[in-house]
């Protein structure tokens, strides 16, 4: 399975997913943080790392209220961790694959969560991509969730 790649920005290594077949790279920065002199501008390019950068985590979620202290459906089925970090700091993607290599040709499915501005993030139960990794119905699969999609670069 392919667990490390090379992205624009550096070295990511993946983990194996509850699937064995399946590789999660979570936590993939996709833009600079939209915080101190980036905040209110267009989103800024990712700085580049050097090594290789363990992508095992979901990334802090952007600023919302407390998730899982509600009583409405939302809370109860989805917006469940009252745990999970919280940060300006959270334009990262993740991506669950089952390539082998580097050089296979896949299908994505970019998913970008909703929420109405109000909460989501994407490590909410309903937006693991491990499910679509394995599906039969897409044989070759890349998912993808991102992260404040008022803040993907165009």
């Amino acid at each position: 399975m392919l667990r490390i790649v090379k992205t624009e920005n550096g070295v990511v290594r993946g983990i194996e997913a509850a699937d064995p077949r399946i590789t999660a790279f979570k936590g993939i920065p996709f833009a600079a943080p939209p915080t101190g002199e980036n905040r209110w501008r267009a989103p800024q390019p990712a700085s580049d790392w050097d090594g290789v950068r363990d992508c095992f985590r979901f990334a802090p979620i952007s600023m919302q209220d407390t998730p899982g202290v509600g009583d409405g459906l939302y809370d109860r089925e989805w917006h469940v961790d009252s745990e999970i970090a919280m940060s300006e700091d959270c334009l990262y993607l993740n991506v669950w694959t089952n390539a082998k290599t580097g050089d296979e040709k896949m299908p994505v499915l970019v998913w970008y969560f909703g929420g109405g501005l109000q909460w989501g993030y994407t490590a909410e139960l309903e937006f693991d991509g491990e499910r679509i990794a394995v599906s039969s119905s897409c044989p070759s699969p890349t998912a993808s969730t991102c992260s404040d999609s008022s803040r993907i670069p165009s």
